[in-house]
């Protein structure tokens, strides 16, 4: 057989004739950091033929002064230590600014943009985008901060000016292994995009309006008649024995459930959180009796006010506990039994809307913002920190003046 090898870019080729079975080496070098690279492959006999290509995508570079890398300016970000609950790991921080020296001085798309955990020679931090407007320097970014102190202020900084550079976005690596679905709800058009690494992407359904103005970012908005976000049912959605769920909430109407009102979230033949026609929160699980238990907190989320809802599981401690507003009121059961799958057939996770629409329609009327779910009962002190830095940003961090590069 004859073949051929081609990379692009160009880190090495080969080629051979007249050659049989075997492993054929093809030695490489020049290779970059964050760059995507194609292999061309071709073989034939001198009657069949076959074409390959494969791709694959290089490594940050970790460690480095971005100072010696093309970066020209820099600004520290110093986090408040009295706005962290407890000393945590991996936790995503919400940045949010609008910087007219970003708008000036750094990339129309906002690629340049790159974290790292102090000045000088440092290590990067991964974060994701989630909107960048280059004519204002707007940024909405999450950082995972590896660790975040409640004792101490943790300061990071913010590089840019690199016209230069890559896409320094590291998405995947934003949220720790325990989120199993990350929806910021912030596309106008098409699907929702899930930034964990599970890729558990939702389909709008129905007349919702995704443009509509959100908690953090865009979001979507309901009608309470027939309209959804369905992720499907992947097995990484099914947990039966500890997850937390969260999102921000804008009540516009009751829903359309006369008993239950509107499906928050809602993993069916599972568990669900809900905002009952009376207003209050809900939540409820198959458990081993078997059928719905439904549980009624005595907390109103009143319509038009942004409520942020976290519900966590743990099946060991048979533990319901739902927390509102970041511990303004936090409600408990226990006893709650141990969730049972009783809709085999049915099995999709739906923001907004209940699968089983013959018992209910369960539709929620109002926006719905930052969709998460978890594979671990989060902790408290990770869900009052979420929401200090969710629902006041920019009290949760001070940013300093630009630094120039030598």
């Amino acid at each position: 057989m004859d073949y051929t090898v081609e990379t692009s870019p160009n880190i090495g080729s080969s080629s051979g004739t007249d050659v049989g079975d075997g492993f054929y080496s093809i030695p490489v070098n020049g290779l970059g950091y964050m760059i995507e690279y194609r292999w061309y492959v071709n073989v034939t006999d001198g009657q069949y033929w076959k074409h390959k290509v494969y791709t694959f995508q290089t490594e940050h570079l970790m460690v480095f002064n971005p100072f010696d890398h093309g970066w020209l300016y820099r600004k520290n970000i110093t986090i408040d230590h009295t706005k962290v609950a407890g000393n945590l790991e991996e936790f995503p921080v919400l940045i949010s600014l609008t910087d007219v020296d970003l708008r000036d001085k750094g990339q129309a798309d906002g690629d340049d943009i790159l974290f790292m955990d102090g000045a000088g020679i440092a290590t990067r931090v991964f974060h994701e985008i989630e909107y960048y407007d280059g004519g204002s320097g707007e940024l909405v970014a999450w950082v995972n901060i590896s660790s975040l102190s409640s004792v101490t202020d943790t300061s990071i900084m913010i590089y840019y000016g690199n016209q230069g550079a890559s896409n320094q976005e590291t998405t995947e690596k934003t949220w720790d292994s325990g989120y199993h679905l990350v929806q910021h709800l912030h596309e106008t058009t098409g699907i929702h995009y899930d930034s964990s690494r599970y890729m558990n992407n939702g389909v709008p359904n129905g007349n919702l309006d995704q443009n509509a103005l959100g908690r953090v970012d865009g979001a979507d908005a309901f009608d309470g008649n027939d309209d959804y976000v369905n992720m499907g049912d992947a097995s990484s959605l099914k947990m039966f024995d500890r997850f937390s769920t969260s999102a921000w909430i804008y009540p516009t109407g009751p829903g359309s459930c006369p008993v239950t009102g509107g499906a928050i979230v809602m993993k069916e033949g599972g568990y669900l959180l809900a905002r009952n026609t009376d207003g209050l929160i809900a939540f409820a699980l198959t458990n081993d009796d078997p059928g719905w238990q439904y549980v009624v907190t005595p907390y109103f989320a009143p319509l038009n006010e942004w409520t942020h809802v976290v519900w966590s599981y743990s099946a060991a401690d048979e533990e319901l506990k739902v927390v509102i507003n970041g511990g303004e009121h936090i409600y408990t059961l226990y006893g709650a039994g141990v969730i049972q799958d009783v809709h085999p057939s049915l099995n999709e996770f739906r923001i907004a809307g209940r699968q089983a629409e013959a018992s209910g329609n369960q539709y929620f009327d109002g926006k719905v913002d930052e969709v998460r779910l978890s594979n671990i009962a989060r902790s408290d002190a990770w869900v009052i920190t979420e929401y200090h830095n969710q629902d006041d940003p920019n009290s949760f961090y001070i940013i300093g003046p630009e630094e120039t590069g030598p």
